[in-house]
């Protein structure tokens, strides 16, 4: 007799391969998205590939005590995806017991499929698993900055201003002649006043689970430490895809049905932001927020919220002129 249907979504990894190794495994229920359950452990020193075995039974295990009896596994693995659907031989004699075990949880179930998924639709799983790596390794992290380790705008702005805001005569992009010129470059090859910057971004970072993708050239040493500092992914955004290699315009991995929240340093007009904006929802995700360190109050907040973007900034101009 028919009866539950759920999707299982697993995962597993290895800091080392072998090294501190963990996995994750969530269970939803199909028609909603909505999580069943979920579980994660920590491993001690094994491979990836036992790690994922291990994420793949735990869900199988935790399906059967929700009684389904259709089973949709999904996972980002393509080896446990090929070997469970019997495609490849389980050639390994570490996995030869697991994948046993994982059959006989199979058949247990009156339907059960496997489908390999990109990582970025295994977040969840993922997560999971990346915590009970830290776990195993003895890592405890926090995704956002401590208050205590982020400055004040203040602060900052002051700090900024002693680095990178130049005195002297220069000719500006627009062709006028300043007496004052922000060397951004500057700021961003300091790595205090990099991590300083990056901590106050972080504060801005919409929660959830988001990709963070960098624009080219400024925004990649930004999204580097602010990926760091808040331990979420990041991506690089080319002003051109180049024209050779793998021609990618995004590169760093897909951002298809991901999040993605732009980083730049300084946005005037905001014309580099809204072609990122295309390019990144052309390759398929979302984007509804863009970050920068420094907003130039020229129409750059405008343009992105024509387009359906958030600007969010840590200091304007103004801020470097006090």
């Amino acid at each position: 007799m028919t009866g539950r249907s759920v999707v299982v979504e697993a995962d597993g990894g290895s800091r080392g391969n072998p090294g501190p190794a963990g996995f994750g495994t969530v269970v939803r229920d199909p028609a909603t998205g909505a999580v069943l359950a979920q579980s994660s452990e920590a491993l001690g020193v094994a491979t990836n590939n036992v790690a994922e075995y291990r994420g793949l039974i735990a869900g199988l295990a935790a399906a059967h005590e929700l009684g389904a009896t259709q089973v949709a596994v999904r996972m980002d693995s393509k080896l446990v995806v090929e070997q469970m659907s019997g495609r490849w031989q389980v050639k390994h004699p570490d996995l030869r017991e697991l994948a046993r075990q994982a059959s006989e949880l199979c058949a247990g179930f009156e339907t059960i499929s496997f489908e390999w998924i990109p990582r970025e639709l295994n977040k969840d799983a993922d997560r999971l698993a990346n915590e009970a790596m830290d776990a195993a390794a003895g890592i405890v992290r926090s995704r956002t900055p401590s208050a205590a380790n982020v400055v004040t705008a203040e602060t900052l702005a002051r700090q900024v201003r002693a680095v990178a805001v130049l005195r002297g005569e220069f000719t500006l992009r627009s062709g006028q002649v300043s007496d004052e010129y922000f060397d951004k470059y500057l700021m961003e090859a300091d790595p205090t006043l990099l991590s300083h910057v990056a901590r106050a971004m972080a504060e801005l970072v919409p929660s959830g689970d988001v990709l963070l993708a960098g624009l080219e050239l400024g925004g990649v040493p930004l999204v580097t430490m602010l990926g760091q500092v808040t331990r979420r992914p990041t991506r690089f955004v080319r002003k051109q895809a180049k024209e050779y290699g793998t021609r990618q315009l995004i590169e760093g991995g897909p951002v298809a049905a991901a999040t993605v929240v732009l980083v730049e340093d300084v946005v005037t007009t905001g014309g580099a932001v809204v072609a990122a904006v295309h390019a990144v929802r052309a390759a398929g995700a979302e984007v509804n927020t863009a970050l920068c360190f420094l907003d130039r109050d020229e129409g750059g907040s405008a343009a992105l919220a024509a387009v359906g973007v958030e600007l969010r900034a840590v200091l304007t101009d103004a801020d470097l002129r006090t």
